[in-house]
């Protein structure tokens, strides 16, 4: 059974491990992927580790992530760090599992919104809602581009 959260269950919600960062965006803050606000993100449920301990096993969960490109690592930034929901955080992961990414790879918000076809409010993101096809041609087209990309640098030769 899917529950939304009253008035007064989001007004006291104060973002469990993600306080900070829960109590520092707007009401209306949208995610950039999947476009839920905060009362949507929302998802009533499972509690574990230190915050089930903190808040009780059962009750509102939401999570905030800011997502990165881990091409940044070595220097192949696409995209900037962005806020973005929890359920749309893991996305990325079920992305790349299923695209067969490799190295230091990342799919930013806006790849990642081209793979979502629908996130219900107070719900998690079901497989049956993400286009991994097209996540694998995005990886794909940008994989021959990086590909293409290298064939062009010319190998470095000292003057004489």
């Amino acid at each position: 059974m899917i529950r939304y959260p009253t008035d007064e269950e989001y007004a006291s919600y104060d973002g469990m491990h993600c306080n900070v960062k829960w109590s520092r965006l707007s009401h209306d803050w949208q995610c950039p992927v999947c476009n839920r606000n905060k009362r949507q993100i929302l998802q009533w449920g499972k509690r574990v580790g230190s915050n089930a301990l903190r808040y009780g096993s059962i009750g509102w969960k939401a999570g905030l992530h800011t997502h990165h490109d881990h091409g940044a690592d070595i220097g192949r930034e696409r995209f900037s760090p962005t806020l973005l929901c929890g359920a749309c955080n893991y996305l990325d992961a079920r992305l790349k599992r299923k695209a067969g990414v490799t190295g230091e790879f990342s799919f930013s918000p806006s790849e990642m919104r081209e793979c979502l076809i629908l996130a219900r409010p107070n719900e998690k993101i079901r497989d049956c809602d993400i286009d991994f096809d097209r996540a694998k041609s995005i990886y794909s087209a940008l994989s021959l581009i990086r590909a293409s990309a290298k064939d062009r640098i010319l190998p470095f030769s000292p003057a004489l």
